[in-house]
Order: C-alpha cells, then structure tokens, then sequence
C-alpha cells in the first residue's frame, strides 16, 4: 500500500515519495547524486520533522551546520557543492508545494548558501586569440 501524501507526514516519509515521483525520470548517476546528498546532509537535520512545520529559519540553522562541514580532506566544502545542497532540499520542498499542497517553500524564504564558481577563461599576454583557439 502506498502512503498517501500529507504535509503533515515527516520529511523523511516525503522523501520517500519523492524519491518515487523524481527517480524515474533521472539518469541513475543524477539520482544517485541528489541521493547521497539527501542521505549525507539534509535527512540527518530533518527526518523526524513535519514537513509543514520546517521554516526558513530551520533551513537557515541547516545551512550554518553543512557550512562548518569538511571534505575528506579536512577542507571546508567548495561553494559549489553548498548551493547544490540548496538547490536539492529547495526542489524537495518545490516537489511538495507544486503536487502535495504545501503552502510555502522555505528554502526558497532563505538566501541560498554557496555560488557557482566561475571559471576564468585564460589569455595567453599579448595574444588576441585565446591559446585554445588557435589552430
């Protein structure tokens, strides 16, 4: 029997049914990473709580702790990877507002933490022609 979707149920068993909805029309490597971050960084925060009781402040304490977070390396996780974080529990909560009736995202209510690291393009001095364009 499937569980009928409430906004009342746990994010936990939200997850699950999202993991329903989502899942199939994925690549298994774009789940499996959606997966690993739900599993690894957001789940542990808010398994046991409703889901329509999370709010932006909630998102934002979530957001202190993965930023304290380190690598395997000991390192601080890149800005990048933060806003993939957000982005992930900001489309969960999207997923309940736009097909479950939750009112309001909450993570979209809380600036989104990290950025995209922008990659510089590099010129060679005294060149017009960058050196991965020239013959």
């Amino acid at each position: 029997m499937v569980k009928q979707a409430d906004i009342n149920m746990t994010f936990e068993s939200f997850v699950a049914l999202y993991e329903k909805d989502i899942k199939p029309k994925l690549k298994l490597n774009t789940w499996l990473t959606k997966e690993s971050i739900i599993k690894k960084k957001i789940l542990p925060y808010f398994a046991k709580r409703k889901l329509s009781e999370i709010t932006a402040k909630d998102i934002m304490r979530l957001q202190n702790e993965v930023r304290e977070m380190t690598d395997c390396h000991g390192k601080p996780l890149s800005k990048t990877y933060l806003k993939t974080v957000h982005n992930q529990l900001s489309a969960i909560f999207n997923h309940a507002a736009r097909f479950y009736g939750l009112n309001i995202n909450p993570a979209r209510q809380a600036v989104n933490m990290g950025a995209e690291e922008r990659k510089k393009m590099l010129f060679c001095p005294g060149r017009s022609t960058p050196s991965f364009l020239r013959p």
